[in-house]
């Protein structure tokens, strides 16, 4: 999502609002009801999708290689 519909006086909107996304695990979400600005209310659904992180096809591929490889039993 790369915009975010707020609800605030004119002269309190920031141009940007900044997310921290450092925490933010393999295949987990931030959604805009763990949102909150001091001054601002958010009014996208609560359930909409802010940041994902997902893996790319090629790294899905090599993580499923890698599983099929370990999972052989050795000989």
């Amino acid at each position: 999502m790369r915009k975010l519909k707020v609800r605030a006086p004119y002269t309190e909107i920031p141009e940007k609002l900044f997310i921290d996304v450092t925490e933010l695990g393999l295949g987990k979400t931030i959604q805009v009801g763990a949102l909150s600005f001091e001054g601002l209310e958010v009014i996208n659904a609560k359930n909409a999708v802010v940041c994902a992180v997902k893996l790319t096809r090629a790294a899905r591929g090599a993580m499923a290689r890698q599983r099929k490889l370990t999972a052989q039993p050795k000989r």
